[in-house]
């Protein structure tokens, strides 16, 4: 249900699924986060949810990954006898920001020198409005 496809993720994101309702038991869920749908390779696998959301911690070190190279993201309920459900459909999504932050900084450190110099190259003609 939540994110939603093609999602730009970042910082500590909360994926929500519908709930499982079955009369006799009690059902879990279990949660992953895989890379390659033809050959899933798990990054994050958690079993044993009785919620219908997992918040993904930052902690859990997630690599950056763009549209080249996504990661998905799928669940599956469990009953109390260890019978599984199929997975959902697995959600596409896309974790980090797009740049890098060091480069938001260089850029903001540019932009404050490059208007230093126009200041300093105009000086005499900012000061002739104030006099």
């Amino acid at each position: 249900v939540s994110p939603v496809m093609y999602a730009r993720l970042s910082g500590e994101p909360v994926f929500e699924w519908k709930p499982v309702a079955y009369e006799y038991m009690d059902v879990t869920y279990e949660f992953q986060i895989i890379r390659n749908l033809d050959e899933p390779e798990v990054v994050l696998g958690e079993t044993g949810l009785e919620e219908t959301e997992y918040t993904l911690k930052k902690d859990v070190g997630l690599e950056h990954a763009g549209e080249d190279d996504p990661y998905y993201w799928r669940v599956r309920a469990v009953d109390e006898a260890g019978n599984t459900g199929p997975w959902s459909d697995a959600g596409e999504f896309y974790y980090g920001s797009s740049w890098p932050g060091w480069l938001t900084w260089l850029l903001v450190g540019l932009g404050v020198v490059i208007l230093g110099v126009v200041i300093y190259l105009l000086r005499w003609r900012i000061a002739y409005f104030f006099y």
